[in-house]
């Protein structure tokens, strides 16, 4: 299971209204103070506090007249981002998808503002796995941009969610090169080593490891822990949890566990501020201790990090899933194929809930299932499972891709156990000539 970005970092919380803005003595002051404390609050990540000042704030704005103004529309952006960021998705869409119609219609569709909101609703919807609607608003919110001359911060923003739509489509590459216009755009916008750039060098660093670009994945990593040191220590202590996975990527496997062990000893004296980073660290543990053949140890990283996600998390959030994925993982390897059975059972629940039917992270889990299913003797609920991952596979990847040759052979296998030998035959004949020569 691909691991998913605990926290969406939008960074374009817009804290003041636009030339247009109504706002009215006291109360404006005060709509403007609750907006400024949104920003501090999100960017430090307590969350919970910044949902009570946008909230309070979108009050405020409600008083002022005419209805529909300006500050208004920032006031259910700003909302909408912090429920993203949160995983509370309904209320997330709800409110961008006001702000977007206010900013349309009183700014215009070609405001940068606009854009904004633009870019806001497609995080959203990737978030939510609709990546094509995700990638359609944020792609007209940069072209948006483009028009004025130079790309504001937030482009980069939204550079970022682009590349990892890319990622998922299998598209490597585009996603690496995306990344880097993403990268570039916050440095020529502010030209400064701040922890925005620091968090968008960790996310280069992320598509260049997918990608299999180790030594350029370390490049990034290791400046973005150089930007970070002296900043923030909690996004410090991200980076070097990066370092440790790009050092697992390389098999070395000592340097992986220095690199993991300093993170977390940082994120867990830092306090509930970095409970989320804290649960990605032990993730990467976790498969540090797989690959090192600990299953033990791995399960009781991984297990930490889902308690921490099902305290800090709303109820069916994607990170959830992605956290039992993992125990389940941990479970299969030690022989419990029961539990694992469950926890990925859970897994799949909480995706199919949050993500489109042809998410690439709900096959891998159809394909686990399947997977623990044969295992079981469930030859039938394996081969439903085997056979919702290979069509998932075959249409986001191709035939041709590792993980839809992998689905194959499996199901192939679980045919070949269920008596089913014509259909099996086809699949191995089929399997021959899509495979790579060797």
């Amino acid at each position: 299971m691909n691991l998913r970005i605990a926290i969406i970092w939008l960074g374009m919380l817009i804290i003041a209204g636009c030339a247009t803005s109504p706002k009215q003595g006291t109360r404006g002051a005060e709509w403007l103070a609750l907006n400024t404390r949104t920003l501090q609050l999100y960017e430090s990540g307590a969350l919970d506090e910044a949902l009570t000042s946008a909230r309070q704030s979108l009050e405020i704005a409600r008083t002022f007249r005419p209805a529909e103004n300006a500050d208004l529309a920032t006031s259910l952006h700003n909302l909408g981002i912090v429920q993203t960021a949160r995983g509370v998705y309904d209320e997330a869409e709800s409110a961008l998808r006001e702000a977007l119609r206010l900013r349309e219609q009183l700014l215009g569709p070609n405001h940068s503002e606009t854009a904004t909101s633009l870019a806001g609703l497609g995080t959203l919807l990737a978030a939510r796995g609709n990546d094509a609607a995700a990638e359609d608003l944020l792609l007209r919110a940069l072209e948006i941009w483009g028009r004025g001359g130079s790309l504001p911060p937030a482009a980069s923003e939204a550079m970022a969610t682009v590349a990892e739509i890319y990622r998922r489509k299998g598209l490597r590459t585009e996603a690496v090169e995306m990344m880097r216009k993403a990268v570039d755009a916050r440095q020529k916008a502010l030209g400064l080593q701040d922890h925005l750039l620091a968090r968008l060098l960790l996310r280069l660093a992320r598509v260049n490891l997918d990608a299999g670009r180790l030594e350029d994945a370390l490049v990034a990593a290791r400046r973005a822990e150089d930007i970070a040191r002296d900043v923030d220590q909690r996004l410090y202590a991200q980076a070097l949890a990066m370092n440790g996975e790009v050092a697992l990527a390389h098999k070395k496997f000592s340097e992986a566990e220095s690199a993991l062990s300093h993170a977390l000893a940082i994120l867990q004296g830092l306090g509930p501020s970095a409970l989320g980073p804290l649960s990605d660290a032990l993730l990467a543990q976790g498969q540090l201790l797989l690959a090192t053949n600990r299953p033990g140890p791995a399960a009781e990283a991984f297990k930490r990090a889902l308690d921490i996600r099902e305290r800090i998390l709303p109820p069916n959030h994607l990170d959830i899933a992605v956290a039992a994925g993992f125990v389940g993982q941990a479970a299969y390897a030690a022989g419990n194929l029961q539990q694992a059975m469950e926890l990925f059972t859970e897994a799949l629940t909480i995706s199919r809930k949050t993500l489109g039917p042809d998410d690439l992270d709900i096959a891998q889990i159809l394909f686990n299932l399947g997977v623990v299913h044969r295992r079981l003797g469930n030859l039938e609920r394996a081969e439903t499972m085997l056979s919702q991952a290979l069509e998932i596979r075959q249409k986001r990847l191709g035939d041709r891709h590792s993980l839809t040759i992998q689905a194959m052979e499996s199901l192939a296998r679980t045919l070949e156990e269920r008596g089913d030998a014509a259909r099996a035959t086809y699949l191995r004949e089929r399997l021959e000539m899509l495979r790579p020569p060797q």
